[in-house]
């Protein structure tokens, strides 16, 4: 697959709008929010328009990546940057028990859907969280920074 944008050619590139735990993908969601994005599916051709520019502080996502589950209640790992998560092997699904001493545990679905509608995206402005998270019945401790996606 090779994807053009604007002079730059990308060779043999995957485009996907869900990633699994320890892969990386080059260009998805976060990607194609500032873009207008036309398919043709008969040509196996992607248009792009612009529809906002991008600050660069905004091209920067957090080493892990979080879902709210609606069904169980609770905040999830989604996915995660591959060198992180070789080092620290966190599986998709973990539970995020809290955020900066924030508790997330026994939300109910309202509280979730505020928590990720609204906290949430304060919470995405710093450089870095103190987690606590739930896997495999251990809890596990990290901090997680934010990474420059274009490097």
């Amino acid at each position: 697959n090779t994807v053009k944008i604007g002079d730059m050619v990308l060779e043999n590139q995957v485009i996907d709008a869900e990633n699994e735990v320890g892969t990386s993908k080059l260009i998805g969601n976060r990607f194609l929010e500032d873009y207008l994005v036309t398919v043709d599916f008969k040509n196996h051709h992607l248009f792009l328009k612009k529809n906002r520019s991008t600050p660069n502080n905004e091209i920067a996502q957090f080493e892990l990546i979080f879902k709210p589950n609606y069904q169980s209640k609770k905040l999830e790992v989604y996915n995660a940057e591959k060198d992180f998560n070789k080092k620290h092997k966190i599986e998709k699904g973990a539970v995020v028990q809290s955020i900066n001493e924030k508790d997330l545990s026994g939300l109910t679905k309202e509280a979730l859907l505020n928590f990720w509608q609204n906290e949430w995206l304060s919470l995405q402005k710093q450089n870095s969280l103190d987690l606590v998270l739930s896997q495999n019945g251990k809890k596990v401790n990290l901090k997680i920074h934010k990474i420059d996606i274009n490097s």
